[in-house]
């Protein structure tokens, strides 16, 4: 016993004297078992492309096969560009269009994203205490972990914006600077549109710790050129297409029509075939020699494929916000409530990244099937590829293809 303890006492002053001599290592522990964490959920947990993320898939698809950003051969831009064009891209280097490979993708942006935070927390808090807890708490965030198997936008422009505010909060005022926190808007922007406000943000921020006028008109109007100089493209093509100014994508019509109206009664996405549409949007699609009985049958599918009927929406949309203030703010409330603030919202990871319909007895990962893989990295695509059990195996799960093609 009096070994034991003094064995303990040892420990805990090793322990203790590696926390107090390097700073680093605490975060470096946390970094590799973010990783780990990461990489067992994508490879244990089966989960398909559904709804808006199956877009993406074939987005991406279509590009990789040379194709264009189209459906169907027809060009579109009803969403953002820049994840499933990245994506293709990683695509044509893996040589395959599987499923797999894209949460593999999502996987090497979302590993090194923990860095990123690591940086910002040392940043931001100078106790280590809180540093180390500030980034133990984005590390292990749910949704952060789940969404790695989701072919979704949230990965990538999670990254992005993590480089955006650690070139922001590290670099010196520079020219250069600004320009790399343009383009980083600028790409953020091609993959979820608002960010294109985000120098206007930065140049609040310069002025506010410096007030100097000029020059945070200055760093704003650098950053803003070289933001439009990443969208420029995407958007002349849109125009070439459309024949209409559309800087990245053509949804905000729809988006505020099924977000706001009277049939909505949780702030939250809806179907627009359940929203009562207005009249007057009749009168609209006419003078765009679009049938409105055949609109009503499929208003999402039309709304999708036109930006003409967008533009309309959006209309609409504004109209029925202008008279009905009160109820606009309170389903804005409750989407904010509903994404933030409501156990109903760990659904999203339900629906999302554990969807495949295989959940049976529990999910174990087998300790002496990944001993048969010493080299468990390099074996994961073919893992992936022919059968997955040899990683993970249970009564209820499987990492079989057919779980992550």
């Amino acid at each position: 016993m009096p070994c034991q303890a003094q064995l303990l006492r040892s420990m805990r002053g090793i322990v203790s004297n590696i926390w107090r001599t390097n700073r680093r290592m605490p975060f470096y522990l946390l970094t590799v078992a973010g990783i780990i964490v990461r990489l067992l959920w994508v490879v244990c947990i089966p989960n398909e492309p559904v709804s808006d993320f199956a877009g993406y898939h074939l987005l991406a698809s279509n590009i990789y096969h040379h194709q264009g950003y189209s459906i169907s051969g027809n060009p579109v831009a009803f969403q953002g560009v820049g994840y499933p064009f990245l994506l293709g891209w990683f695509f044509r280097l893996m040589g395959s269009t599987s499923v797999f490979y894209g949460k593999m993708f999502n996987l090497l942006f979302s590993s090194i994203t923990l860095p990123l935070f690591c940086g910002l927390s040392l940043n931001l808090f100078k106790e280590k205490r809180l540093a180390v807890a500030f980034y133990a708490l984005v590390v292990f965030l749910p949704n952060y972990i789940a969404y790695t198997s989701v072919l979704g936008t949230e990965t990538i422009a999670l990254f992005l914006f993590a480089l955006v505010l650690f070139m922001q909060m590290q670099m010196e005022e520079s020219f250069f600077k600004y320009v790399l926190l343009g383009l980083g808007c600028g790409i953020l922007g091609l993959i979820k549109p608002f960010f294109l406000a985000y120098p206007l943000l930065a140049a609040a921020a310069l002025w506010i710790k410096e007030k100097k006028l000029k020059k945070t008109l200055a760093h704003l109007t650098i950053s803003f050129i070289a933001m439009c100089s990443v969208i420029a493209p995407w958007t002349l093509r849109n125009y070439r297409v459309y024949k209409l100014f559309i800087p990245v994508s053509y949804n905000a019509g729809y988006m505020l029509m099924v977000n706001n109206n009277s049939a909505n009664s949780n702030g939250m996405w809806m179907p627009l075939t359940e929203v009562p549409l207005p009249e007057e949007l009749k009168n609209g699609l006419e003078d765009l020699d679009i049938s409105y009985d055949d609109f009503q049958k499929q208003p999402d599918e039309y709304a999708m494929e036109d930006p003409r009927i967008d533009l309309a929406l959006q209309a609409e949309a504004g109209k029925w916000i202008a008279s009905h203030p009160i109820a606009f703010i309170k389903l804005g409330l409750m989407r904010i409530q509903a994404t933030f603030f409501s156990a109903e919202n760990a659904g999203d990871i339900y629906s999302w990244a554990i969807n495949s319909g295989r959940m049976g007895g529990g999910l174990a990962c087998s300790g002496d099937a990944i001993a048969r893989h010493p080299n468990f990295f390099k074996n994961i695509p073919d893992g992936a590829e022919f059968g997955g059990p040899a990683f993970c195996s249970s009564p209820g799960w499987a990492c079989g293809s057919d779980a992550v093609f």
